[in-house]
């Protein structure tokens, strides 16, 4: 009897020791495992499968937490809320720690003598972002091993067009871009315009641009605007001085006429005194018959072509002094001539600035509103094909957002934004 209950003890020893085996197997199984490489840190909307077990040796089997074993999504503000162990702070770990996290926790919050066992592994990657010039651009599923090659293949490949909709919003877009720069060029050549007519209005000898023309002087179409405007401003500046300087060169050759005619009719009025004197003698002769009448009628004949001349050189006086009073108020008109066209010029200057300001919100309204309804159609109108297309990761690193340019062999994480732009100028 007694070698019969040391025959059961023994096999009952031996059925303890294989449970205890089988135990440790079980055990070594269910060990966390991660999906990814061991480095990778779970992040808000990344999906966690979790298991937590805990050997029972009393009675000799695996009791399962079944409130802590299934999958929790975890939530954007980078916690996990599970059963029993309430809020867990999960993001930027590793899913090792999260096991030993969550093992850790429960020992501490049921009062365990020995930590559970926790297996922790990534059921669902967060989503990856593919954005820009791509045919089919929005959030895909992320898989291991992800490389920005297969991402954008994910996305349709570049952007194109197909669809005759699209083609025909492609086609609108551009023709309003276009319409859009023919508008600013105007715009700005009138301000431009409107600069130089200002410097007239206030009799400047030279002038400068708005600080808004500045900034862009050194674009090539801007400097030829400039340019342009400061030529006829100095051309406008050139044909005032001229006609002044033609005015006061009369002026001074009218002067000139009136100190010449007034010399003549001093002269001539000598002339006409010692003929009067001469005529009267003549009559006295005539008159005591001492000398004949034809000598009296040539007389008078001097006498009066002498009166004539004088009346010439008085109106031809009259006409230079004439010529000098309208010259000198010409000349100070000349100004005021050039200041009224300028006037003129620059209402029609402001109506048309007013006018293409309103066709200006109009047209960026309309493109605005394609690429609010249509944005892939205005961002393909607006490739410039001489520029090529590059990649760009952004990725959430420590709290920061990073921009690297990366090639198609580059490896994709979840969360990231695949962006396709053209190539910077």
């Amino acid at each position: 009897m007694k070698s019969f209950f040391a025959f059961d003890g023994i096999v009952r020893t031996l059925r303890a020791r294989a449970m205890l085996v089988l135990g440790s197997v079980i055990l070594g199984l269910l060990l966390p495992v991660s999906a990814m490489a061991d480095d990778y840190l779970v992040g808000p909307q990344d999906k966690l499968k979790i298991e937590v077990v805990e050997w029972r040796a009393t009675t000799a089997s695996i009791f399962e937490w079944s409130p802590l074993t299934g999958e929790f999504t975890v939530s954007t503000s980078g916690n996990l809320s599970m059963p029993i162990l309430g809020n867990l702070s999960v993001s930027g770990k590793t899913v090792e720690q999260i096991a030993d996290e969550v093992s850790e926790k429960l020992q501490k919050s049921v009062g365990l003598q020995q930590r559970p066992s926790a297996s922790v592994e990534v059921a669902e990657y967060r989503p990856f972002f593919v954005s820009g010039l791509v045919a089919s651009p929005g959030k895909y599923d992320y898989f291991p091993g992800l490389t920005v090659m297969q991402a954008l293949s994910m996305a349709g490949g570049y952007a194109r067009t197909t669809d005759r909709d699209m083609m025909g919003l492609q086609q609108d877009v551009l023709s309003r871009r276009g319409s859009l720069h023919e508008l600013e060029s105007e715009r700005l050549s009138l301000i431009a315009r409107n600069a130089r007519l200002d410097a007239v209005l206030q009799g400047a000898s030279e002038f400068s641009f708005p600080q808004e023309l500045q900034k862009i002087a050194d674009q090539p179409d801007i400097q030829k605007i400039l340019n342009d405007e400061k030529k006829i401003f100095q051309q406008t500046r050139s044909a005032i001085e001229a006609e002044k300087q033609a005015l006061e060169n009369s002026k001074d050759f009218a002067a000139e006429q009136m100190h010449v005619l007034k010399s003549k009719a001093t002269a001539l009025q000598k002339q006409a005194d010692l003929a009067d004197a001469e005529l009267g003698k003549i009559s006295t002769l005539v008159a005591k018959g001492l000398s004949a009448s034809n000598r009296q009628f040539g007389a008078e004949q001097f006498v009066s072509e002498l009166q004539n001349r004088q009346l010439d050189v008085s109106m031809a006086l009259i006409s230079a002094q004439q010529t000098v009073s309208q010259a000198e108020f010409r000349i100070g008109d000349v100004e005021a001539d050039y200041r009224l066209d300028a006037q003129k010029q620059q209402v029609d200057v402001r109506d048309r600035l007013t006018a293409i300001d309103e066709k200006l919100r109009t047209v960026r309204a309309q493109i605005g509103t394609i690429e609010l309804f249509a944005p892939q159609a205005a961002a393909i109108a607006a490739l410039d094909d001489d520029e090529p297309l590059v990649t760009v990761i952004i990725r959430n690193q420590n709290g920061e957002l990073k921009r690297v340019t990366v090639d198609e062999l580059a490896e994709v994480l979840p969360g990231d934004v695949v962006l396709v732009e053209q190539a910077a100028k």
